[in-house]
């Protein structure tokens, strides 16, 4: 629609009115002799209506065969428009210049999204394409979609396949993650499904054996969830090889001290950087380990390649001696860290809080997370 109304105005259309005679026979003829009209409104004493420039002389000679009076109302074109406007020639190189940058910026990515990810964040994606040079802000003619594909594929394990869509300014990264192989089991062996972690029931989906609780009920790790002993109908039992598929709500808290003035802060250095499509003003070199924090503009959800990039980086004194005791607790911190990425990569986190303070580290997630598993159940 847009488009129609630019070339409408690159050619010139006239706004008119035609009053007395037979309206119906007007546009009858018009369209007969495909003649272009839109915008047609009647107010019961006038019919308006537009055409193209080039149209006018056909619609009066069509006005004058259905007893009708033509008045032009507006002229409007691309032409007019520069000749209305010669003097302000400020406006229109505004304008070209304008035109210009729109077109040299609509080379470049814009906002990039994913599509199809599960058990890989969309961070993580973004970071194995970003390597690739699929980045908001690069060139398009510049993408290799294909390579930068097939080596995301390679790095990401579970993805089975990947496809980068650029779409205008905006890319779109599908992606499909390998179904796991499920483990084999010896269904000959009757078990029970038991709790494997604290947590709220949400949705129970049993293939056989029989339920003993219900969905939102709270369990603690080793409570019996589907039980493999089925009663008959003559009120024997038999027992059964249960298979559930139980899905909770659960906490999970880390928790590691560190030694006191192990690591004193000696300075902390913050700069700010200006992003707009690719280029970073002014750009920093920065040594060591840094966190950079990113805000990008947003329009209609959708993230714009213009944004302030934040870089702080703290400097440690680490002139200090670890005794045996330090180097337990180290350790333990080391652990803690470990422990965030298993939880982060393998469960569906549904909201974190991590803290430090006085030295202590903790970290609580709640994951939802599949926590039903198998108890042989022991006969004789």
């Amino acid at each position: 629609m847009l488009l129609i109304k630019l070339l409408r105005f690159i050619q010139g259309y006239i706004d008119f009115q035609v009053s007395e005679g037979f309206p119906e026979r007007f546009i009858n003829l018009c369209t007969k002799d495909n003649i272009p009209l839109w915008n047609i409104k009647n107010n019961g004493k006038f019919l308006f209506a537009s055409t193209t420039c080039y149209a006018l002389n056909d619609v009066k000679r069509t006005a004058e065969k259905s007893g009708m009076k033509i008045d032009v109302l507006k002229e409007t074109s691309l032409k007019s428009s520069l000749k209305k406007h010669k003097k302000r020639k400020g406006l229109l190189i505004s304008l070209f210049i304008c035109f210009l940058v729109t077109v040299f910026l609509s080379g470049f990515i814009w906002s990039i999204s994913v599509e199809g990810n599960e058990e890989y964040t969309t961070e993580q994606i973004l970071e194995a394409y970003e390597e690739n040079g699929v980045k908001i802000g690069a060139l398009k003619s510049k993408i290799d979609t294909l390579g930068a594909s097939e080596n995301a594929v390679i790095k990401l394990d579970n993805i089975s396949w990947a496809k980068v869509n650029i779409r205008g300014c905006f890319a779109v990264i599908e992606v499909r993650e390998s179904i796991k192989k499920p483990k084999l089991l010896n269904e000959s062996t009757p078990v029970n499904i038991v709790s494997d972690a604290d947590g709220q029931i949400i949705k129970y989906e049993v293939e056989k054996g029989e339920s003993v609780l219900k969905p939102g009920i709270a369990v603690t790790k080793g409570d019996l969830l589907v039980s493999g002993v089925l009663t008959n109908k003559d009120s024997s039992e038999r027992l059964v090889h249960s298979k559930a598929k139980i899905t909770a709500k659960t906490t999970h808290l880390t928790k590691s001290a560190v030694p006191e003035n192990l690591f004193s802060k000696s300075e902390e250095d913050i700069r700010y950087s200006l992003f707009f499509f690719g280029l970073k003003v002014p750009s920093y070199s920065l040594d060591g380990d840094y966190f950079e924090s990113r805000k990008y503009l947003e329009n209609n959800k959708k993230i714009l390649p213009v944004g302030v990039f934040r870089y702080r980086q703290a400097k440690y004194n680490t002139e200090y001696e670890i005794n045996d005791s330090e180097e337990s607790l180290l350790s333990a911190f080391d652990s803690n860290l470990k422990a965030i990425e298993i939880y982060r990569n393998s469960e569906r986190v549904l909201s974190e809080k991590i803290s430090f303070s006085n030295m202590v580290f903790k970290c609580k997630y709640i994951c939802e997370e599949e926590i039903g598993v198998e108890k042989e159940i022991l006969t004789g």
